[in-house]
């Protein structure tokens, strides 16, 4: 059986000390994805495979026919092309390799250190206010809640159409997913720029569309 770990934004929580324990077991898996693109601040094409068995990237992707192109004899640490699915494409590798450089792993850690406290941040007001309701406990930086219109009134309909209406108005633009049967707004605390005021405003157009809402439904 081959073990696989999804480790999409969270796979970044690696680089900081005061988290990396929520990926404990991690050298358990025979294999790791990871995006640097969704909390180093690196382009969207820019994702790692990485495998504990050395050798295995160079062994799946071996093709046959293409003796032009790959001469094990040349096979070298700098010839990524053996190893790799993209071949003679984008060395988006390099990307990650010089932002690495150039903040290095307490930069990096001081980063996403800084993501989570934003989301506690933006967790507490969801739990202060009397129309918010938080959907499962918050374990990394992204937040799940919704707003309770009255009895009445579909709550999924609802929350659907605060995330249409602020995203018409271009203030602000936020993910949702189900939980089950419960649909919520997702907001991520991932964005390098993001400060506890565009939190504050972002809550703040999600109770104003809200509000303005329900008085449609009153008219």
């Amino acid at each position: 059986m081959w073990l696989h770990v999804d480790g999409s934004f969270g796979g970044t929580v690696l680089l900081s000390p005061r988290y990396r324990s929520l990926l404990q077991g991690l050298a358990e898996a025979d294999s790791f994805v990871w995006n640097p693109h969704k909390l180093m601040g690196l382009p969207l094409i820019c994702s790692l495979f990485l495998t504990r068995e050395k050798g295995f990237l160079a062994q799946t992707n071996a093709v046959a026919g293409a003796e032009y192109l790959f001469h094990e004899e040349s096979y070298g640490a700098h010839d990524l092309g053996p190893i790799s699915l993209q071949c003679g494409r984008k060395v988006d590798a390099l990307k990650l390799w010089l932002s690495w450089k150039y903040y290095g792993d307490s930069g990096y850690a001081q980063r996403i250190d800084r993501f989570f406290d934003l989301a506690a941040y933006a967790e507490d007001i969801v739990m202060q206010h009397p129309n918010l309701e938080l959907l499962v406990p918050r374990a990394s930086v992204n937040i799940c809640f919704r707003y309770l219109p009255p009895p009445g009134i579909d709550i999924n309909a609802f929350n659907l159409k605060i995330r249409e209406t602020l995203a018409q108005s271009g203030k602000s633009f936020v993910n949702f997913a189900y939980l089950g049967e419960k649909l919520a707004l997702r907001p991520v605390t991932a964005n390098h720029e993001l400060e506890k005021k565009d939190i504050d405003d972002f809550f703040k157009h999600v109770i104003t569309a809200a509000e303005e809402l329900l008085q449609q439904y009153q008219d």
